[in-house]
């Protein structure tokens, strides 16, 4: 027994300049092909006083980070639109005065918006 699943997308303008290929010898991580800058999950998580908030940045760009409660309200602008250098980078964040419940850590780009999220437990 065979089991084939079909499906099909409708054409959209821009299509024609799909290329397909087999070969994918240098392409080590498929995320990058989508996105040029990664934000690593949060860790520990759940946490109850401090977290870890890692990202790459596969350019020189502008960075804000804030963090936004289960209902979407900002809780804390952690950073203001600074210029980082391409890398890798990390930081430590006390979230000690935060309520307990789920946030969401959001790390905008000029090239994208990026979000983790992560629950405050006591």
């Amino acid at each position: 027994m065979y089991y084939l699943p079909l499906s099909f997308v409708l054409y959209q303008q821009g299509d024609e300049n799909i290329v397909f290929s087999n070969d994918l010898s240098a392409v080590n991580d498929p995320t990058e092909i989508v996105s040029p800058h990664k934000l690593f999950p949060i860790y520990p998580n759940p946490t109850n006083n401090i977290i870890t908030v890692a990202y790459r940045l596969a350019q020189n760009t502008d960075v804000d980070i804030s963090l936004f409660d289960e209902s979407g309200k900002i809780t804390k602008q952690i950073l203001k639109t600074r210029n980082h250098a391409p890398g890798e980078h990390s930081f430590k964040q006390n979230v000690q005065d935060l309520p307990v419940g789920q946030y969401v850590l959001v790390l905008k780009t000029k090239e994208g918006q990026y979000s983790q999220k992560f629950s405050v437990l006591r």
